[in-house]
């Protein structure tokens, strides 16, 4: 009993160093203010996303935009209506999603789909079914804690995560005045 058991855990090692789980801190949506930054990071400590908790308003148009730092690498995030983009610092689309954010669609083709219509607990699949994000935010009374299980590595996959998380959050202490 004890070799099948060895065995069967020698043989899924490798599976479990694929996943890479991020979190946050506690999060308390009440106190933000327009410079607060959220901070995701690796449970490894190395990799971190940094988002800006609320968006900015563009001028002359109905698009809101937060920047985004993906260790060290900086992006975009643009929130048309229910559509999000993300792009690069020359404005080059890297990312884009369908309305309601349920397929997402990047710039060699690849696409994912959105299996949870839930918006606190959900996951990304890609093509062949296979999971390669599931995206949590726990909440109890006060404050919210994201969690992030990334099963491949996708850094703008990760961040439209982490956007649609804070969104809930921010949507939360909002609504819970």
């Amino acid at each position: 009993m004890k070799k099948v058991l060895l065995s069967s855990l020698t043989a899924m090692l490798p599976l479990f160093l694929l996943a890479q789980t991020f979190s946050s801190e506690a999060l308390f949506a009440k106190k933000w203010d327009r410079n607060t930054v959220v901070e995701v990071n690796a449970a490894d400590g190395t990799s971190a996303v940094r988002i800006l908790a609320y968006s900015k308003d563009i001028k002359g148009t109905l698009k809101n935009m937060k920047p985004v730092k993906i260790n060290g690498q900086s992006y975009r995030i643009l929130r048309t209506d229910r559509v999000i983009n993300i792009q690069n610092e020359a404005e080059e689309t890297l990312l884009l999603t369908s309305s309601r954010q349920m397929k997402v669609i990047m710039p060699n083709g690849e696409t994912f789909r959105k299996t949870n219509k839930s918006n606190r607990i959900f996951s990304y699949v890609n093509e062949e079914g296979k999971v390669i994000m599931e995206a949590k935010l726990r909440d109890n009374s006060v404050s919210h804690k994201i969690e992030i299980l990334m099963h491949e590595d996708q850094p703008l996959l990760l961040a439209l995560g982490i956007e649609m998380l804070v969104k809930r959050a921010e949507e939360d202490a909002y609504f819970s005045l």
